[in-house]
Parts: C-alpha cells; structure tokens; sequence
C-alpha cells in the first residue's frame, strides 16, 4: 500500500470519529437533510505573510480582494446556529484573521447568536497580536 494511502486511510480514520459525523453520514446516506459540522468564513481576504503551505499569496492574484459585508457576516451566522449538527465555526479561511478590525465582533457575534454552542476556531500568524487584541479576544 502506497504511503499516499495510508495516510488518507488514517485520515479517514480520524474524521469517523469526529464529534456527529458517523450520524451526519449516515444521514445523509439514508437521503435525508444534512449540515455541516464545521464551517470556515473568511472575512477579509488579506494576510501579511506568505506561508509555503498556504495558497494565499497565489490566489490573491487572480481573485477578487476585500472585506466582506457585516450584514452578509451576520446573514451567515443567522444561518448557521440553524443547523443543529454544527459545532465548530471559524471565521477564517485563507487570510489572517487578525488582521480584520472586526474579527472580534465577528466572534462575539457568533458566540451571542449560537447562545456560546459553537466552538470558534482560528488559526494565526500572531504577527498583528497586541496586548490590547488578547484581552478583546478572551
């Protein structure tokens, strides 16, 4: 067996056990409505770093660059606590999250409409990490 493939059995593995997914699964291959378990929303497509394996600073030449609307943001989320499966939300997906003056309100915001059942997740450089910044996040 290729390497290749064990690793993406392994994987497979892994994911089984996430939190819902064998029930997600079967679900959905029963036919019925299904959502997701965790979902990414990127709020700013801007990073201020250029990762080896981050696809960022290629995608940005040829994609559409800004900040996405509060309203679309919040229109998202409305949506989101809806499905009764998530768990994990992250307001990120191939930017730098703290680089968005908003991302803390993007996060209570999350936080105030799941009534705190959803996890927020984010991933970081931490090169825009102020002491001020830590203290709005916690």
């Amino acid at each position: 067996m290729s390497v290749i493939l064990t690793d993406i059995i392994e994987n497979l593995k892994f994911v089984k056990k996430i939190m819902g997914f064998k029930k997600v699964l079967k679900d959905f291959e029963a036919g019925k409505d299904t959502y997701p378990l965790s979902i990414q929303v990127q709020t700013l497509s801007t990073c201020n770093a250029k990762c080896v394996f981050c696809p960022y600073p290629h995608t940005s030449k040829i994609t559409s660059q800004g900040r996405m609307k509060w309203e679309t943001f919040k229109r998202i989320v409305d949506e989101c606590v809806e499905f009764p499966n998530l768990t994990n939300f992250a307001p990120m997906l191939q930017n730098e999250p703290l680089l968005d003056k908003d991302i803390c309100n993007a996060i209570r915001y999350v936080k105030e409409k799941s009534k705190g059942r959803l996890i927020v997740n984010l991933a970081t450089n931490a090169y825009a990490v102020t002491n001020e910044l830590l203290k709005d996040l916690m």
